[in-house]
């Protein structure tokens, strides 16, 4: 087992004897603390996410199918907008129930065995062509155009962009999504600062 460290730090002509309890012996003590703290941290919010992108989806489009939980965790792993995919898929097949293909977010030459397989291609096409270089609040005021592109958009609709935007707005008033995503990215990002992922 191990034991208090003690360190006699010599201060004028007294040695002062100062203990450190076991799990602040080492500074790997210390990050691994750090690391079990935001590891739990993140399953927390993780947890929380899920549980709240399932409460909207079920109170606007109780007939879904996708799994909350898969596109939280698509959206993590990815670094995606979790509130802009939600607002997508709102508005083109309100979350999946709209279309025979599947493809939740109304890309209509895919076709998926389940509206949770369109998550991670349409979260893929989203970040190589239209928030690349950009935010997410820059995309959809340049009206969700591919990146480089004064023409293609996302969708030929013109108000498209804004109706996307106006739910996505809703989204973030009415939910601790944004707010709890933001939050995990932080952790994330401290834990690599640290090289704890």
């Amino acid at each position: 087992a191990k034991q208090s460290v003690t360190v006699v730090a010599q201060t004028s002509a007294v040695p002062a004897v100062l203990k450190f309890p076991d799990f602040m012996t080492t500074k790997a003590d210390s990050l691994k603390l750090d690391s079990i703290i935001w590891t739990d941290s993140l399953k927390s919010i993780r947890t929380s996410l899920i549980a709240e992108v399932g409460s909207f989806m079920n109170q606007k489009s109780p007939r879904s199918k996708m799994s909350p939980a898969n596109l939280v965790d698509v959206c993590l792993n990815e670094d995606f907008d979790i509130t802009l995919a939600m607002s997508q898929a709102h508005v083109e097949t309100n979350f999946g129930t709209g279309n025979k293909s599947n493809s939740a977010f109304g890309v209509s030459k895919s076709r998926f065995s389940h509206p949770d397989m369109s998550v991670r291609p349409y979260v893929k096409v989203m970040k190589k062509s239209y928030v690349r270089h950009q935010t997410v609040d820059q995309a959809l005021n340049n009206g969700l155009k591919v990146e480089g592109s004064k023409c293609h958009k996302y969708s030929t609709s013109p108000d498209y962009a804004s109706t996307v935007k106006r739910v996505r707005m809703t989204i973030k008033q009415q939910t601790q999504i944004f707010h709890l995503q933001s939050e995990y990215a932080q952790i994330k990002s401290k834990m690599k600062s640290k090289k704890l992922m």
